[in-house]
C-alpha cells in the first residue's frame, strides 16, 4: 500500500470523524401503543418505530434547511375483530378527506409528547435518545394523534376510508370507542408485522417502489377521495 494511499485514507478519516463531532445524528427508539374498546372489550396493537435526526449542516443550508428526520418501522395495527382493523398511519397520505385536517408529522408527536413543544434541539435529542425520563412513556392528547384509517375488510385495501378517533362509533359503528395511544421509549427491536396481516401490503409496497409512488418531495395530505397507499404505512424520509 502506497504511501499516498495511507496519507489519503487517513486524511479521509479525520474529515468523517470530524463531521460526526460537528454534525451528528441522534435516534430515538418508542413503542406506539393504540388502544380501541369495541362492545366493552378493549382491542390494542402496537409498533417500534425509530425516528433519526441528523444535524443541519450550514454550508447547505440552500440545498436543505434545518433538520433532517427519518424513520424506519411500520403503522400500528388493532384488530377490532368483526368490524375490521384500525391504522394509526406514518405518514400524512397523498390522498385524504378535505372534511379531515393534516395530522401532526410523527417527530412532531414525539417531541410534543415529551417536551410539549414540536421545537427540535440537540439537548432535547440527547434527552430521547438516551432515556433520560423519569417516566418514558406518555398518553398521547387528542390533537397531537397520527392519522387514521379504517378498513372494514383487511383482504380489500379498497374499503380503506379516513377516519376521526374522537368520532369512531360514527365511521365504524355503535360500540366502538377510541380508548387512548402511548408512546414509550424502548430497546426492543423493529418487527416487521403487517406484510403478515394485510394480504395485499407486500404486493402494493413493491408497486409503488417501483413507479417512484411515496417518494420524497411529492405533495402530501390533499384533499380528494381517499386512497391508501402502502407508502403511508411505512418508514421513509420526512
Amino acid at each position: 500500500m502506497s504511501k499516498f494511499f495511507l496519507v489519503l485514507l487517513g486524511t479521509v478519516g479525520v474529515l468523517a470523524a470530524t463531521y460526526v463531532y460537528y454534525f451528528p445524528a441522534y435516534e430515538a427508539c418508542f413503542r406506539m401503543t393504540v388502544n380501541v374498546e369495541v362492545d366493552g372489550k378493549v382491542h390494542s396493537g402496537s409498533s417500534v418505530i425509530q425516528v433519526g435526526w441528523q444535524t443541519p449542516n450550514p454550508l447547505f443550508r440552500g440545498l436543505a434547511a434545518g433538520w433532517n428526520q427519518r424513520f424506519e418501522g411500520e403503522a400500528v395495527l388493532v384488530d377490532l375483530g368483526k368490524p375490521g382493523v384500525l391504522l394509526a398511519l406514518l405518514k400524512n397520505p397523498y390522498f385524504w378527506s378535505p372534511d379531515v385536517p393534516n395530522a401532526r408529522p410523527l417527530y412532531e408527536i414525539l417531541l410534543k409528547a415529551f417536551f410539549g413543544s414540536k421545537g427540535i434541539t440537540k439537548e432535547r435529542l440527547e434527552d430521547l435518545e438516551g432515556k433520560r425520563f423519569s417516566n418514558a412513556k406518555r398518553t398521547l392528547q387528542v390533537e397531537n394523534l397520527p392519522r387514521f384509517a379504517y378498513l372494514s375488510d383487511v383482504n380489500n385495501r379498497q374499503s380503506a376510508i379516513p377516519v376521526d378517533p374522537r368520532y369512531l362509533s360514527e365511521d365504524i359503528g355503535p360500540g366502538v370507542r377510541f380508548v387512548s395511544a402511548q408512546l414509550e421509549l424502548t430497546s426492543d427491536p423493529i418487527i416487521y408485522h403487517l406484510e403478515n396481516e394485510l394480504p395485499w401490503f407486500a404486493a402494493l409496497k413493491k408497486f409503488e417502489k417501483e413507479n417512484g409512488i411515496g417518494i420524497r418531495g411529492r405533495p402530501r395530505g390533499q384533499p380528494g377521495a381517499f386512497q391508501l397507499l402502502a407508502n403511508d404505512l411505512i418508514g421513509g424520509i420526512l
